[in-house]
């Protein structure tokens, strides 16, 4: 694998922009700088794009086995790495069910993180010391009774939850999706001082990189750093970054290019997954950078 430049791109991170020379060695980020003259390397410029990190969004389980053409899509649309919330009817269920979607994934040429999806009375003590050991930083909550929510036992599901302290996303019933069930969820939370979303996550949208930290994958995912992940992707520099992550709906024309751990995946209307193996990541410490 060779080692060059990628020399005077504007990258779009964090919210805003700024002019980058990033040093590629092999399929990582060596490193990044803000001018590189005295290095001696082959340089690609690259001062007509902007670039930004792949997103990462939600992938409902139902999609699973999911066909070669979503994957695609996903790709199309600047997504490189997916949430797949794996639904949990039962906490002594939770490994089992995590194997079986391993299973389904293992050919998947996106890195995926898994979560659970449980009912809201599911929810418990014993939960978390399950979650814990199997490093699950994201516990997805089926909200259908707002009564019954306040009457779980928080404060233990709290202490059961340190040190790992998985995020909280909650899914509420359509009948009670309405400001009041999002203030008492949001009060139980920071109540108990759970790591929380106060929205749901929509499946396709990007993960907003508040909650990317809070989940643990920010800077894995995300970010381009030093001694990182080579992974982004490229926009025609007419693209108005002000967008949110980057992409505006009805503007995926602009998006050009998309490299995913140091392989080109996307170049203009071409795809070329094949040779692209994903893997699962998994989470050492959740909201390390809150």
């Amino acid at each position: 694998m060779s080692n060059y430049i990628i020399d005077k791109v504007m990258v779009w991170q964090d919210g805003k922009t700024s002019n980058k020379s990033i040093v590629v060695k092999g399929d990582k980020v060596d490193s990044v700088h803000n001018s590189v003259k005295q290095l001696r390397m082959m340089k690609q410029n690259l001062e007509n794009f902007i670039m930004s990190p792949v997103t990462t969004t939600v992938f409902n389980e139902s999609n699973l086995p999911a066909s070669w053409s979503l994957y695609e899509q996903h790709v199309l649309n600047g997504i490189g790495m997916i949430l797949i919330p794996v639904e949990v009817p039962y906490e002594y269920l939770l490994a089992p069910r995590l194997e079986e979607i391993r299973k389904l994934m293992k050919d998947s040429p996106l890195d995926y993180l898994l979560a659970i999806k449980v009912a809201q009375k599911t929810v418990s003590p014993k939960l978390m010391q399950r979650c814990i050991k199997e490093r699950i930083s994201t516990v997805f909550v089926k909200i259908t009774n707002l009564d019954e929510l306040q009457r779980l036992p928080w404060s233990w599901i709290r202490q059961f939850s340190f040190p790992y302290n998985p995020t909280f996303i909650p899914i509420f019933r359509q009948e009670i999706a309405n400001d009041k069930a999002k203030t008492i969820w949001s009060k139980i939370m920071t109540d108990t001082k759970l790591s929380h979303s106060k929205e749901s996550l929509t499946e396709g949208e990007p993960i907003s990189i508040q909650i990317l930290k809070k989940i643990g994958l920010y800077p894995i995912k995300g970010y381009l750093r030093n001694n990182g992940e080579l992974s982004y992707n490229l926009f025609y520099s007419s693209h108005d970054t002000s967008d949110f992550n980057g992409i505006s709906e009805g503007e995926y024309d602009k998006l050009v290019v998309t490299v995913l751990n140091g392989k080109v995946v996307r170049a203009g209307a071409t795809l070329s997954l094949a040779e692209k193996k994903g893997s699962e990541i998994k989470i050492r410490i959740p909201g390390f950078l809150i």
